[in-house]
């Protein structure tokens, strides 16, 4: 089970099963109780969303998620039934959404280049004290780096990364702005 393409307000949630069967699943805020393997069929109280999907062995099946908060964490809690009515242990997966631009007119004060990027990624702050702090993320919201934006600039190291798609977190206590940034 894994949880991808997550943004402010959704989620993809993609399951792989040994099985053919039912595959039932509830999104829960990080801090909810547990569900058991029978709430998690029947419906979980307070869940953001359940559902469930047909499965077949060993082919993906992906569940769109939606009607989250942005910034928040979440627990994905999904439970197999095969066939012949088996329920599997219930597994999880943490995810947090990703934050949402505060003001428009921030983003015309920061530049990011190059973008794709292969090497070093610029970043510009043009505001009037240059300060600011920045984090890259994974697609699947893991933190892979921060820094410091000193007089307007900083530089991150992309080379060590290999090529996909990463988010950039840029903030400075008034705002918070995200930015896609692809590596070749």
């Amino acid at each position: 089970m894994s949880v991808n393409d997550i943004t402010d307000v959704s989620a993809n949630a993609s399951f792989t099963c040994n099985k053919d069967g039912e595959v039932y699943y509830a999104v829960l805020n990080a801090n909810a109780t547990i569900p058991t393997a029978n709430e998690i069929r029947t419906g979980v109280a307070g869940a953001v969303t359940s559902d469930h999907k047909t499965v077949e062995k060993d082919v993906s099946a992906t569940a769109a998620i939606n009607g989250l908060t942005a910034s928040t964490a979440y627990t994905l809690y999904a439970v197999l039934v095969d066939d012949q009515s088996n329920a599997s242990e219930v597994t999880s997966k943490n995810f947090t959404t990703l934050a949402t631009g505060i003001n428009v007119t921030d983003r015309d004060v920061i530049k990011i280049y190059p973008n794709p990027v292969t090497t070093w990624l610029q970043i510009s702050m043009n505001k009037a004290d240059g300060k600011g702090n920045f984090s890259l993320y994974s697609i699947s919201g893991s933190k892979l780096s921060e820094g410091r934006i000193e007089n307007g600039n900083a530089l991150l190291n992309m080379e060590e990364y290999p090529s996909g798609i990463y988010i950039l977190r840029i903030t400075d206590g008034a705002f918070v702005q995200e930015y896609k940034v692809i590596k070749k």
